[in-house]
């Protein structure tokens, strides 16, 4: 009897101390600025076709209204383009996934929706906001 009570005790104990680091856990991650989106089940935090094609029209939008800037390396500016190219092509894959569409009219929308944007996106390069946008896109899987 005394054993059982002593392994009573203990797992409480333990319990207690589980919870406490899961509520460690949350506070740390809230305080390093993770939100709950992070944490959330895969199924749930799936980006959209449009946030991946937003992010295209974006680096494609930093090259254009940065052409002329003496600074930039062509280098740069390819690194800058392949990072489009591999938005456009996450673009792309999520449209599929989502609409059950075919590669051509995934191509032909997504397409449409980046050429769409690319002047917005140069508008907001000319104000100073185009890097705050994309810092905030959406990390791609590695492949």
């Amino acid at each position: 009897m005394k054993q059982r009570g002593i392994c009573l005790v203990a797992s409480r104990r333990v319990a207690r101390a589980l919870l406490g680091l899961a509520a460690a856990a949350a506070i740390t991650a809230t305080a390093c600025g993770q939100d709950a989106a992070e944490t959330r089940p895969e199924s749930e935090t799936k980006v959209d076709w449009q946030a991946f094609a937003d992010c295209a029209a974006a680096y494609r939008a930093n090259v254009k209204s940065r052409e002329s800037d003496p600074s930039r390396t062509p280098e740069m500016r390819s690194m800058i383009d392949e990072q489009a190219d591999d938005y456009n092509r996450a673009a792309l894959h999520a449209y599929v996934q989502a609409r059950h569409a075919t590669e051509e009219a995934a191509t032909e929308t997504v397409k449409a929706r980046i050429d769409g944007s690319i002047d917005r996106f140069v508008a907001m390069d000319k104000a100073g906001k185009l890097d705050r946008f994309l810092e905030e896109c959406p990390q791609l899987d590695a492949e």
